[in-house]
């Protein structure tokens, strides 16, 4: 039996090396092609799980606001939420690309703005603008944690008018929710 399969593999020929190589060529060119989608997939679904958290923390906000008559302005708002059950705590609440959101009031928690600065890197800040108001204190981007700013200069009227946040990673994608 060992004698036929050795009998066997001496009468056939192998791949050549040109016939290999192209081969691998063929896989080169269809991974640049896949790569970039697949990683652009990952990216958009993270971003969606970020939107879905934003919704569910405003969510919880408003409830919170409908009971105090104002919104949190501890620097453990998530903390807060949770003891009193508008968030599940057994949850955390920072992006898919583990970083945290930015959250954004007065001294007496007359409005809200939350801002999800996407994947910029933690040394990146965000710069909030509302109806023309610059916030002057850039806000540096936390991992997995939901950073607390006080507004020193920005009022409920200017959040009404509409707000705007920007970083100082290029490209980033910056997504802002008001009250």
């Amino acid at each position: 039996m060992l004698n036929r399969i050795a009998q066997l593999r001496r009468g056939q020929d192998g791949f050549t090396l040109i016939e290999l190589l192209v081969v691998v060529a063929i896989i080169a060119l269809l991974a640049t092609f896949a790569v970039p989608k697949l990683f652009d997939a990952m990216n958009k679904s993270k971003a969606s799980v970020a939107d879905s958290d934003m919704q569910t923390v405003s969510s919880a906000l408003e409830r919170n606001y409908s009971d105090d008559s104002a919104y949190p302005t501890a620097t453990t708002v998530q903390a807060a939420l949770k003891s009193k059950g508008y968030l599940k705590s057994n949850t955390n609440y920072y992006n898919g690309f583990s970083k945290g959101y930015v959250y954004v009031t007065d001294p007496t928690g007359s409005f809200y703005v939350l801002i999800d600065a996407a994947n910029s890197p933690a040394s990146s800040l965000v710069t909030l603008s509302c109806n023309s108001v610059t916030e002057s204190a850039t806000i540096a981007i936390q991992d997995k944690v939901m950073t607390v700013v006080t507004a020193a200069t920005i009022t409920a009227a200017d959040v009404a008018k509409g707000c705007t946040a920007t970083s100082t990673a290029s490209g980033q994608k910056v997504t802002v929710i008001t009250n």
